[in-house]
């Protein structure tokens, strides 16, 4: 209920920046958070979306933190063998959608997006480096749309370092969250369109602003070069 509480109120402070996706980590508990923002942020069917690349960090150390059972479960298997009781992401997305989202009463189902899960296992550096391709790779594929991401605290951190590649964050809270920004010509607008219609990935990655304050929306960071 506090989590369902929590979603509802990001969500209430996202309403002014007319969000048009919401692209969800596969793990539960974002699934379970994204729902809680989607039903508020009124989203039609395919505006809800799923992506592998946004799976929390799959070092043991951060996935079985006081789960010795589920660490037992896994062994050395990829993730996709064990993490939702051996159905496909697609079927449990569904099991999500015919489950949770009933509950909710919620009219729409998550879809995922044509992505790969996370190798498993894999280091905190192999994680931020796969969390700093989907970001990038979104800001390219949804150029000029506004996309809620619900993923994890260590891709808040490195969403922050996308904008600030100094800072070191101190602090993600739960639902805490950042607003990265990039400005979109015309020109780029048409060639996202362009490479939708032709298949192409070659699209140059645009930059980010970060538009967040320290602090103002749970992400606690400190720009090095500015204490310079």
């Amino acid at each position: 209920v506090k989590g369902r509480v929590q979603a509802e109120d990001v969500a209430s402070q996202l309403g002014a920046f007319s969000v048009d996706y919401v692209i969800s980590s596969p793990f539960r508990r974002c699934l379970q958070t994204s729902a809680g923002v989607v039903g508020r942020l009124g989203l039609a069917q395919g505006q809800w979306l799923v992506d592998g690349r946004l799976s929390e960090v799959c070092d043991p150390r951060v996935l079985f933190s006081g789960r010795h059972d589920l660490q037992e479960q896994a062994g050395g298997r990829p993730l996709a063998s064990w993490m939702w009781g051996g159905l496909t992401l697609d079927a449990a997305l569904d099991k999500f959608a015919n489950e949770d989202c009933k509950l909710a009463k919620l009219p729409l189902r998550p879809v995922a997006r044509p992505s790969q899960l996370p190798a498993f296992p894999e280091s905190l550096e192999q994680g931020l480096q796969r969390y700093s391709s989907a970001l990038q790779e979104i800001g390219t594929c949804f150029a000029g749309k506004t996309v809620l991401v619900v993923t994890h605290g260590e891709c808040v951190r490195m969403a922050v370092l996308l904008g600030e590649p100094h800072s070191e964050v101190f602090e993600v809270k739960h639902t805490g969250f950042v607003v990265l920004q990039q400005h979109v010509t015309a020109a780029d607008a048409e060639a996202v369109a362009a490479r939708g219609a032709t298949g192409s990935s070659k699209l140059q990655r645009l930059p980010w602003k970060l538009v967040s304050e320290p602090g103002e929306a749970g992400v606690l960071w400190l720009d090095d070069e500015e204490e310079d």
